[in-house]
């Protein structure tokens, strides 16, 4: 500091400051004479670019002396440190962040700062003494200016308002330099010289004298009572310095005051304020006179409304300090001034909307609901202002609409008549203001239910309702038709526009808009345009420009991004869910994008919508598409055909690969176009990525990532996604989540999973996850891990398994991921008893690399290339335990590196000398992950152990453990389904007194009932297998003999079936089978011959569906060949035949010609030759895109809690009911469950399927909020069994969904020819 003092010296820094402005004088004065104070601005910010004597400026050089003698030492350390550490490049940025980010760097500025506006107040302090002993005291005037710019004559006036002040009352002076300590006798002597007999400049000096004191003294003194009468008594002096100069003090007082002495200096004001509003002369208030603010009366009062306004905006920052009386006295007085004299023409709402047309101050008023409370309860018993307001706002709009009538071939008329002087308002300028002003206040007060309590009002004898004032509000918006080019023009007051901000503010208001805009009086008037366009017979001269449809696009984009907002938009007003009304909205608006992006409008000859237009309604028609009642809605206009054609067209204009980077942050914008944005020569660049990420948000459900599939274009949008991914960009304006949900359902898909390994993505996450567990950095350098080595799985870590479980959740992604990785490597090659080495920055890419690298350690060298053993080999066997609860990834798994014999031999090495196991968090983990992939079982028949330990010190893990199977008997359920049943109830007693036969039509109703019967009656009970394979059989039989319900006809009675081998995974799949058939005694306990039945079970299967396979050529994996995955369904019949191999099969032959052979028997359609070719080569099944997507579809209706949790966590519905229906509920539900299961959807109907996991997904749903809170989700789903749920509990809410829904799915799971 001692040095800071010698180098800026006080009176050196002020020569030098003198000398710098002197220089700048001449230019100063030039462009302040002009009004150009902008050009001002950029002289002083670009001064060291403009003025090539800059740097020999005293003040300047000393500055830079200071900063050389302070930093010079730090930089050249730092510039040796980086020469020596680092490679020579770009070295001057990373100086100059350490440099700022110091703390010499933070002294130094502090000190500079600190000198330099001491010197400045010097400066200004020595000029007020002058100006005072010449009585040349100037007042500052404020203005506000109406300027007017045109660009290249293209025409059109700019409105801006702006403030021209050096030293305004809006000025902060809480900040003042220079207080002194006050005697009570100079208070004394102060206060009798602000007398109104003292003569002006004694009292202009004790106002001086006044200000050098700190305002804590000047509120706490005793004198204050007098003090604060003798500056109201100046505040209202006709001598403008002296109420000039008591503003200042006011403004410093209500900044220091509290409580109640704040509310009697803002109460001070505005008396002030409305005593000399009624002090004005008269011809200032006459219709039809200029308003001059160089007027020095009226520039007086002007200020004081800025002192105000400035008092307005500090106030909310106040509310809770105020007590309530407090509170109701400030909004009192507030719109008492507003509410006065409304019916003149120079009012106090007028004055104050010159200071600030948009009532900034109004909007922060309004946030917080304490001052709301007060304000909304004040307008509606005083409704003056409102009525005012509203009155204002519907006197322009009729304005407007008289115009647009009289002009309707004509661009649309000048809003404001030009004045000769920039200070000076026509009549037109000040209703214009008003206008402004009053929509700001109308707008912002409908959007809150208190604020609507004022309405309806009366405006010239008519009664305006909130619903007539926005309709109105839109009308005149849709009139207001500017054709200047929309890029080049900023102007933010343009009536249409702030219409549509109005509108925008509302339509995202919530409650405000369910009640007021989701109308079809509103909706009608908004998409009127759309309806012009479409029309044949429309005039060119009065369709909507690219403003208006721009507008109307903002405004239903917003309404689309709420659940009521949709349902409007696809339905109208109160119409049922489901209608096909044409009359509703969405009809229009895809009409409209459809014929639009093909150029066909009938009246788009002469003026045909922008891409910027065209893109912003597909983005609303994406707002709907991207859920699946929208997308149901929309299908028939196949909107993804459209914007595909569209893409490729704009693809092949500009010649742009397919890797084209990202041309804007955010591609469909949503954001409101100033007058003249949209323009023919919109970016190219921006319309393909546009159209990009509009064909990527089909992905968001199952059946429109199907149809995104089709189109060919998946790979290319992955990549676009991918791009954006990795730079943390927004999916959109409108949207609140990531991209979390599109890339898993991406994922679910072997095509989908095949693009995101091509994109990276895939190899992104594992280099995230390793990063995080060994500690990688950007440049792959080894540092150290971050977390600590006591958590048994940090949240870092924890984010990265959720994320590679989200991609790796279905069985198609593992098994593409794995065969797109090229590993041919034997399984011996994997486990290394000597061990050879092993290369530590090898890091992983892929999923087989985690395998190896973190579950597969069974060797020192692997070990040794692990920063931290234990934590990176403890994630990799919680990764494999979530994974192998899917079936299939786990036999898949094994097949190919038999992880279970890997585990079992680290287990067994994990003992002491005497042969004790160690427990550790590792070999916990061990023992759950053999038990789990050994054993197969629901909720009671199987005992997975807890991760966890127990308090007893004598006995942590009371779990056995173990380094062999047979896993320990501890972990099986001691009774597993009880006793079978010996008696066959009312179902077998049903099947011995009828039969089906060609006149017995109603004997499968019949059927039905007497299922559900026994559902109901032997609730908690155990049916006899036998009964419900009799009844499954004579069911079989009577559907194939019905009409219309033969989907694909066969010969049964054929036995050229061929007989195929099953792959080791299958092999692997039947020993699982059998041992839990065995389990379950449902089997013999001759394992060889049940497992000799099962395999040729299952090679039959196989030759029956080869012969109904079409071979197809594709990249996919999963399509060459065979179905990859086990035949879970053919097991589970096989096991509910008691090990009937023949029974089974001829059961499988007859119903595999019936519809729910389809969706319960997942190989069924494997590269089907039922399927159209593009639907058999997607690698999509149904289960997936419509079992999936109509789950989805009932559950955000039903259950919308949990549609909403599987949004917030990333993970979708649809990839659980996958899991759950290719395995048939295996592992998840009881096997009495899974039998009830299997029947119901034969029995009932297919559609049951769907409606039986939506059943789940209720009776789980605080258990899904739970986890979601604690963001284990997909963990959870993945690795609990569905405890407590029973088929009979559930029955009634199925049957309530079939009358609600079965006329909308079954038709959609009937037509597997269309997606």
């Amino acid at each position: 500091m001692e040095r800071s003092s010698e180098t800026l010296r006080q009176d050196e820094l002020v020569l030098g400051l003198r000398q710098l402005l002197a220089s700048l004088e001449s230019t100063v004065r030039a462009s302040t004479a002009a009004g150009q104070f902008p050009v001002v601005e950029d002289i002083l910010a670009n001064l060291e670019a403009r003025d090539e004597h800059f740097h020999s400026y005293g003040f300047v050089r000393r500055i830079r002396s200071r900063i050389d003698d302070e930093l010079g030492s730090l930089i050249e350390m730092e510039l040796e440190k980086q020469v020596i550490e680092g490679d020579g490049h770009d070295i001057v940025p990373v100086i100059t962040e350490t440099l700022l980010a110091s703390q010499r760097f933070a002294r130094l500025s502090e000190t500079i700062t600190s000198a330099v506006r001491e010197a400045a107040n010097t400066m200004i302090h020595d000029y007020a003494s002058d100006r005072t002993k010449n009585h040349e005291v100037s007042v500052f005037p404020s203005k506000i200016s109406l300027h007017r710019s045109r660009e290249g004559g293209g025409g059109g006036d700019q409105l801006s308002f702006q403030s021209f002040d050096d030293d305004s009352s809006e000025t902060s002076t809480l900040n003042q330099t220079g207080s002194f300590l006050m005697s009570p006798s100079q208070f004394r002597n102060i206060s009798m010289n602000l007398s109104s007999s003292q003569p002006s400049q004694v009292r202009f000096e004790a106002l001086q004298s006044l200000g050098q004191y700190v305002a804590g003294d000047l509120l706490a003194s005793e004198q204050w009572p007098e003090l604060k009468k003798s500056l109201q008594e100046t505040l209202s002096d006709s001598d403008i310095v002296l109420s000039s100069q008591s503003l200042r003090i006011h403004a410093k007082l209500f900044n220091a005051a509290s409580g109640h002495e704040a509310i009697e200096i803002y109460v001070s004001l505005l008396d002030h304020l409305q005593n000399s509003f009624g002090a004005m002369r008269k011809p200032f208030l006459e219709p039809g006179t200029c308003f001059d603010t160089a007027d020095e009366q009226i520039e007086k009062i002007l200020k004081g409304f800025r002192l105000l306004n400035n008092f307005l905006l500090e106030i909310p920052m106040y509310w809770m300090r105020y007590p309530i009386r407090l509170t109701e006295e400030i909004v009192k007085s507030t719109f008492n001034l507003l509410s006065s004299n409304l019916d003149s023409k120079i009012n106090p709402f007028l004055l104050l909307a010159l200071v600030d047309p948009k009532l900034t101050w109004f909007k922060k008023w309004m946030h917080p609901f304490y001052g709301r409370r007060e304000i909304t309860q004040f307008l509606e018993q005083n409704q003056s202002l409102v009525t005012f307001a509203v009155g204002q706002c519907l006197k322009f709009f009729d304005e407007r609409q008289s115009t647009a009538a009289e002009t309707d071939d004509q661009q649309t008329p000048e809003v404001l008549e030009s004045t000769d002087s920039s200070f000076i308002y026509s009549s037109d300028e000040l209703d214009y203001i008003e206008f402004v002003s009053s929509l700001h206040f109308v707008g912002r007060l409908v959007v809150y239910a208190s604020g609507r309590a004022s309405f309806p009002i009366d405006v010239d004898n008519k009664r305006v309702e909130v619903l007539d004032f926005l309709v109105a509000s839109l009308k005149a918006m849709l009139i207001c038709r500017s054709h200047q080019p929309l890029l080049h023009i900023d102007n933010s007051f343009d009536p249409g526009l702030l219409i549509s901000h109005a509108l925008r503010r509302i339509a995202y208001g919530g409650a405000v808009c369910r009640e007021q805009l989701l109308n079809d009086s509103f909706i009608d008037v908004l998409l009127g345009p759309l309806r012009s366009l479409l029309s044949e017979s429309q005039q060119q001269s009065s369709l909507a420009t690219d403003n208006t449809l721009l507008w109307i696009a903002d405004v239903v984009a917003l309404l689309a991004t709420s659940q009521r907002g949709r349902m409007h938009l696809l339905y109208g007003q109160g119409n049922p869910k489901w209608s096909k009304s044409s009359s509703s909205p969405v009809h229009i608006l895809a009409q409209f994008v459809r014929r639009a992006l093909e150029g066909s409008l009938p009246s788009s000859s002469l003026h045909p919508p922008s891409e910027n237009v065209i893109g912003s309604y597909v983005f609303v028609c994406r707002q709907l598409y991207n859920t699946c009642e929208g997308l149901h809605v929309l299908y028939p206009y196949q909107l993804h055909t459209a914007i595909v054609v569209a893409w490729r067209e704009a693809v092949s204009a500009t010649g742009s690969v397919t890797q084209s980077p990202i041309k804007s942050p955010t591609p469909t914008p949503i954001s409101s176009p100033t007058p003249g944005s949209a323009t023919s020569s919109y970016d190219i660049g921006r319309w393909e990525d546009s159209l990009v990420d509009n064909l990527l948000n089909f992905s968001a459900t199952p059946k429109g990532l199907l149809l995104l599939q089709q189109t060919g274009t998946l790979a290319h949008c992955v990549s676009y996604m991918y791009r954006r991914y990795t730079q943390k960009l927004q999916v959109s304006k409108c949207e609140k989540f990531g991209y979390g949900v599109l890339v898993t359902m991406v994922a679910s898909t072997a095509a989908g999973m095949v693009a995101l390994c091509n994109s990276g993505f895939v190899s992104l996450l594992v280099h995230d996850l390793w990063a995080v567990l060994e500690g990688v950095d950007a440049d792959d350098r080894m540092t150290s891990a971050r977390y600590d080595p006591m958590d048994s799985l940090h949240r870092l870590s924890h984010k990265s398994l959720v994320n590679l479980l989200n991609v790796f959740s279905a069985f198609s992604a593992v098994y593409e991921a794995i065969n797109f990785s090229s590993v041919t490597s034997t399984v011996s090659s994997f486990h290394t008893e000597s061990g050879g080495d092993v290369d530590a920055k090898n890091w992983p890419s892929s999923i087989f690399d985690l395998i190896d690298k973190l579950v597969l350690v069974d060797s020192a060298p692997k070990m040794a290339a692990l920063l931290q053993f234990e934590q990176s080999h403890l994630f990799g066997l919680r990764f494999v335990s979530v994974l192998t609860t899917c079936l299939d990834s786990f036999l898949y798994i094994e097949s190919l590196y038999s992880i279970q014999d890997a585990v079992l031999l680290m287990q067994e090495r994990n003992t002491t000398s005497s042969g004790n196991f160690i427990i550790d968090m590792c070999s916990v983990e061990r023992n759950r992950l053999l038990v789990s992939t050994y054993l197969i079982g629901g909720p009671s028949e199987r005992i997975l152990p807890p991760r966890d330990l127990t308090n007893d010190p004598n006995n942590p893990y009371p779990w056995p453990m173990f380094s062999s199977f047979p896993v320990p008997s501890a972990y099986r359920s001691k009774n597993p389904t009880k006793t079978m049943a010996t008696s066959s109830g009312s179902l077998a007693r049903f099947l011995e007194k009828t039969a089906f036969t060609p006149a017995n039509a109603s004997w499968k109703k019949d059927c039905q009932d007497a299922f559900y019967n026994l559902l109901r009656t032997q609730a908690g009970q155990i049916t006899s297998q036998k009964v419900l394979v009799t009844f499954l059989d004579r069911f079989i039989d009577a559907s194939i003999a019905t009409p219309g319900e033969v989907f694909f006809p066969i010969k049964p009675e054929s036995s050229d079936f061929p007989v195929e081998p099953l792959s080791s995974m299958q092999t692997l799949g039947t020993a699982l089978v059998v041992r839990y058939g065995r389990y379950l005694k449902v089997l013999d306990e001759n394992a060889d011959k049940s497992t000799s039945a099962l395999v040729k079970l299952l090679q039959r299967t196989k030759g029956l569906l080869r012969t109904q396979q079409r071979s197809i050529e594709s990249s996919l994996h999963s399509l060459k060949g065979d179905y990859p995955g086990h035949d879970w369904f053919a097991s589970t019949l096989f096991l509910l035949f008691n090990g009937n191999g023949d029974g089974t099969w001829k059961f499988l032959v007859k119903f595999s010609q019936l519809l729910p052979s389809c969706y319960l028997w997942a190989p069924r359609l494997h590269v089907s030759a039922h399927l159209p070719v593009n639907l058999a080569a997607s690698g999509i099944h149904p289960i997936f895109s419509a079992v999936g997507h109509n789950v989805e579809l009932i559950l955000q209706a039903e259950v919308p809690r949990v549609h909403s949790a599987f949004r917030l966590s990333g993970f979708t519905p649809t990839q659980m009911c996958q899991h759950w229906l290719y395995q048939c509920f295996w592992n998840y539900l009881d096997w009495q469950e899974i039998c009830y299961f299997v029947c119901l959807c034969i029995v009932a109907g297919i559609d049951y399927q769907i409606y039986f996991c939506i059943a789940i997904f209720r009776h789980l749903e605080y258990s899904i909020l739970q986890a979601v809170q604690q963001h284990n989700l997909l963990t959870f789903l993945k690795e609990r069994p569905i405890e407590g749920f029973a088929c009979s509990h559930h029955l009634d809410y199925m049957q309530s969904l079939e009358k609600t829904y079965r006329d909308v799915i079954m038709p959609d799971l009937a037509d597997i020819k269309n997606p």
